[in-house]
């Protein structure tokens, strides 16, 4: 989905520009949306995926995405740091309700200097025969997420911390990516999913691993 406008909007949608093609190889056939709100009837689709979602929706559309999702869809989001795009609350309108919160901060991996190969662990297994690739997951800086019941963790990212977002916008709000003793080390959960009805919500705290250069790799 795409959920803003403008040149910012194409270009990131750009990167995940892969996707239609390995879905369609897969047998099912892939559509950008440019708006969701004007999409009526949802059961045309077994899949949606919100990608940087800055748009908050009405609450008729978020209505028709919690019976999507208890009649069997699956909603995926992919998200970002540090309310990167102005996402946290639309997303969060969505999913903590089903026990997923995206937080307004960035998860850093303490060794090796901000990455996660050695420190990822798998939990869940939301999507079926498409597993990610653990030795490969390209994981880089995204948000961490809380939850809460039902909601199960499907990565984990071990030796991290939750670095609180800065104020400077033209660096996307980042910290100062460095541990302070407000900052403990911890494992950082960093995509979950929840059942909703026959359905499921999934939220990655992160794009990387779905970024067209990534995607072979972790998938």
């Amino acid at each position: 989905v795409k959920s803003a406008s403008g040149n910012a909007e194409s270009s990131r949608v750009a990167r995940f520009g892969i996707w239609k093609g390995v879905f369609d190889t897969l047998g099912s056939n892939a559509t950008v949306v440019e708006d969701i709100e004007a999409v009526d009837e949802l059961t045309n689709y077994r899949t949606i995926v919100f990608i940087n979602n800055g748009r908050l929706l009405s609450d008729r559309k978020r209505k028709s995405l919690e019976g999507f999702a208890t009649n069997g869809g699956t909603i995926v989001f992919l998200a970002d740091h540090t309310d990167l795009f102005g996402q946290v609350a639309p997303t969060n309108s969505l999913t903590k309700n089903f026990g997923i919160t995206l937080n307004d901060d960035s998860a850093i991996a303490i060794e090796p200097k901000h990455r996660w190969k050695r420190n990822i662990r798998l939990i869940g297994q939301p999507f079926g025969t498409l597993r990610p690739r653990h030795a490969n997951v390209q994981y880089a800086i995204g948000a961490s997420l809380t939850l809460r019941s039902p909601a199960i963790p499907l990565i984990i990212g071990r030796n991290s911390f939750m670095d609180k977002a800065g104020d400077d916008v033209k660096r996307a709000r980042l910290g100062d990516l460095k541990q302070d003793s407000s900052e403990p080390n911890q494992s950082t959960i960093l995509a979950a999913y929840t059942r909703v009805g026959n359905g499921k919500i999934v939220v990655f705290g992160d794009t990387s691993n779905f970024q067209d250069l990534a995607f072979p790799n972790s998938w």
